[in-house]
């Protein structure tokens, strides 16, 4: 579940899947594996039309209500 959080910047539907497949009893090590899978991942994900609707850290440059692939597409310019 935590690849699923990463990968598609949605870290409570990922929590919920795990709950309803594995029980209750997996609710919090669910949610903390896919909060940091989440938050470690940056601004990557498997849908490039994805807008942004909050920053992940403050020390990365990112305008809010850019598409993911917009992004990416930047920081490989400026990292050029």
């Amino acid at each position: 579940m935590s690849v699923l959080s990463a990968t598609t910047n949605s870290p409570i539907a990922a929590t919920i899947m795990a709950v309803e497949l594995f029980g209750i009893d997996i609710a919090h090590y669910a949610a903390l594996s896919a909060v940091i899978s989440f938050l470690i991942s940056g601004y990557r994900s498997i849908f490039p039309s994805q807008i942004l609707a909050m920053k992940k850290s403050e020390l990365l440059s990112v305008k809010i209500g850019e598409e993911v692939e917009d992004i990416i597409i930047s920081q490989k310019i400026e990292n050029w």
